[in-house]
């Protein structure tokens, strides 16, 4: 039996992806699960995998996707998302980082996120620009910081585009084995 169950369209060819491995699955949830509560005002809603076509060559599936609710329709997205966040793969991670991070700036998105469940990092960009990265530290691990290390630790990831939007990194990397 084939690992690849499903295939997103890069510039008209078609790219055969794999499933995700478990760590990606569980931080695609435990983001879900945390930014979920964070849109309950109806405007914008949060979308697991969505169909968003880009053009007539681009059929991406970000794991997850914010954008007005109005956007959505049965069969995907066509309009550009708010935010679109990508959770790394090792055999999709350059195609993330570089041919989509342009496809979907191009497209129109404000802010991307791009999760590393590995390293524990979040890199949030803001209109094609590195705007902040964040990197998940234990408690084990913070407890042997130094006082001077600890004030530059940073807890929780903001976003640009939805500035009252929190995400404590624990909550995203929660049990996750970070290397």
């Amino acid at each position: 039996m084939s690992d690849i169950l499903y295939a997103e369209i890069l510039d008209g060819k078609e790219m055969e992806m794999s499933r995700p491995n478990k760590n990606h699955i569980k931080v695609t949830g435990n983001l879900y699960h945390y930014l979920y509560d964070q849109f309950d005002d109806g405007r914008y809603t949060i979308v697991l995998e969505p169909n968003l076509y880009l053009d007539d060559n681009n059929l991406f599936f970000p794991d997850i996707v914010i954008c007005r609710e109005e956007i959505v329709q049965s069969s995907g997205i066509y309009d550009p998302p708010e935010l679109v966040v990508e959770i790394l793969s090792p055999s999709t991670s350059k195609i993330d980082k570089q041919f989509k991070f342009n496809k979907y700036f191009d497209f129109g998105i404000l802010e991307y996120w791009i999760v590393e469940p590995n390293t524990g990092m979040i890199d949030v960009y803001y209109e094609r620009k590195l705007w902040d990265s964040f990197h998940y530290v234990t408690d084990e691990h913070y407890n042997q910081l130094s006082s001077k290390q600890k004030e530059l630790v940073r807890t929780k990831v903001k976003s640009c585009v939805f500035p009252n939007m929190e995400l404590e990194l624990k909550n995203a990397f929660r049990k996750i084995n970070i290397m």
